[in-house]
This record gives structure tokens, sequence and C-alpha cells, in this order.
């Protein structure tokens, strides 16, 4: 087995978890044809540090030890009706956390080639994206919703369902707001209907259970095109092969830390280091991603 890292091949035993990374990845990468997809996983390891969905309503709402046992974006729906100012409590977490870039936002974004040739779209509130691009020193185009590009025929970060820099309205957190996103007005599945057919899409960092999953996978259904791939834990494989998305597993680890794979950039490979595999290797499916 290969273990990668730092972008050098190196033969021995590894030292944490693998991953099987398809082929068709690995193509379209280098085919400049792929679209990472970053969920809240991404921004919860330190120091970004945020909250998960489920979380960042429990904040809004003011009580972190409640149950909701509705979907989300109803029970913030829920709580908007009832006068409470969801998407300006929003705002005022993801911005007053102290949060900066992590290792993972920084790992994906050296999968692309430096400013064109990168392709994120990222259903986060947080900049940090086009924060650790500034730091590696690229120029990469930023797009806030509803204000998109065409989903065929893109480069930079999209930010799906708004940021922080944008008016706090725009955020999509709500029923009503993801009902105006992707059936009344539109514009985030419109997005999505060209980008589907166009690109192989890579989703991290997400849960099958992510009210913005169960929006996507409506613009998935019966949609002809590339692949789609979530690097997921093993237990939800049926559940994302039911979506229409074929699971990439990652190691799931013990509590507190079950997604701390992910965080520490385990399942994500460096162009450099996928180009190195290619030097020595016509194939390899087989990817140790460690940190020294």
């Amino acid at each position: 087995m290969l273990a990668l890292s730092q972008g050098l091949i190196q033969f021995g035993p590894v030292n944490c978890g693998t991953i099987d990374l398809p082929d068709e990845i690995v193509s379209a990468l280098e085919r400049d044809q792929l679209v990472i997809f970053a969920g809240a996983g991404v921004s919860m390891g330190q120091p970004a540090s945020q909250p998960d969905f489920d979380g960042l309503a429990k904040e809004i709402s003011g009580d972190s030890n409640q149950n909701i046992d509705i979907p989300i974006d109803e029970f913030l729906g829920d709580l908007a009706e009832s006068g409470v100012k969801v998407h300006q409590l929003c705002r005022e977490i993801i911005c007053g956390r102290g949060s900066q870039p992590n290792e993972i936002h920084r790992e994906i974004l050296r999968l692309f080639r430096a400013g064109t040739g990168v392709r994120i779209v990222t259903t986060n509130f947080d900049t940090h994206f086009s924060r650790a691009a500034e730091a590696l020193g690229w120029s990469v185009p930023v797009y806030e919703a509803p204000a998109l590009p065409l989903g065929r025929d893109f480069s930079g970060i999209v930010h799906l369902h708004g940021s922080i820099l944008g008016q706090p309205n725009n955020l999509v957190l709500t029923d009503a707001d993801f009902g105006c996103a992707y059936l009344t007005d539109a514009w985030a599945s419109t997005f999505l209907r060209s980008l589907f057919v166009e690109f192989t899409i890579l989703f991290i960092g997400y849960s099958h259970r992510d009210p913005p999953i169960r929006y996507l996978a409506r613009g998935l259904t019966g949609r002809k095109g590339p692949k789609r791939f979530a690097v997921t834990d093993e237990e939800d494989l049926s559940r994302w092969r039911s979506l229409g998305i074929t699971p990439v597993p990652y190691p799931k680890r013990e509590e507190p830390d079950v997604h701390g794979a992910l965080n520490e950039g385990i399942p994500v490979p460096t162009r450099s280091s996928i180009a190195s595999v290619f030097t020595h290797s016509m194939k390899p499916r087989s990817f140790n991603l460690s940190k020294s």
C-alpha cells in the first residue's frame, strides 16, 4: 500500500486510516472536471471550530441541550415565525467564534491548480476557503447566493446558501429559505442542474441526514452525467447509494472525535500527491493520507 505524506511516496506500514479513492475521482481531477462540495464537517475541526447544522440551530434557539425532533430547517422556520431573528443570530454565531481556516480547507484548495482551477461549492456560511486561498497567495473568484454563476461553466468558490459577508437574509436556513432556493425562485437548483451534468462531484463533510443533502438529492434524482461521490463513514453507505451517490468510506473513531479522521485531512489527497503517484504507478486505488 502506498502511504502519502506531504505529496511524497513512502513505502512501509501506514500510521493512520486508509481510504480507497475511486479512479473516476483521480481522473476527473487530472482533467479539471472535479467539483468539491464542502459541508459543515469541513469547518468543525480546530481552529475553525464551527458547529454542524444541528448545533447551529440549537445555538440560535438559545438552548444547546434541547432535542430537535423535526427537520432542522422546519425547526428554524418555526423560530423565525415566532419572532426570533434567525438569520442575524446565525451570522453573529459564525462571526463570533474567533474561527480560522483549518488544515482541511487548505488541503482541499491544494487539490486544484492555483486561481482559475479551483472549483469548490460549499453550503457553509464561513469564508474559510477564500481566506485560506488568500493566505496561499491565490486570487480565486467568490460567488454568494443568490447571485450564482452558470453551473456548467464556472471556477472559484460558490457559497450555495450564502455567506456571512452577504446580507443575513440571504442565508439559507429555514424551510422557507430552502423552498425559495430550490423550488420557487430556484436559483440553487438551476445552478446545480447544469453542474451535475458537467462535472464529477465529491461531497466532503456531509451526513446523509443533513438538510442540505435532502434538497441537493432532489436535484440529483434522474440526472445523467458524471458520477457523484461522498466521503463518509461506513454506517452511511446504503443511505448514500439510495441518493444516487457512491460512498467513499473513511475510518470512524471513538467518541467524542468520531469524525477526527476527516478533520485531519485523511480523505483529501493533494494534487502533488496524485501526480507523484502517477509517476510511480499506473492506477493506484488505495491512499493513506497522513500528516507528519
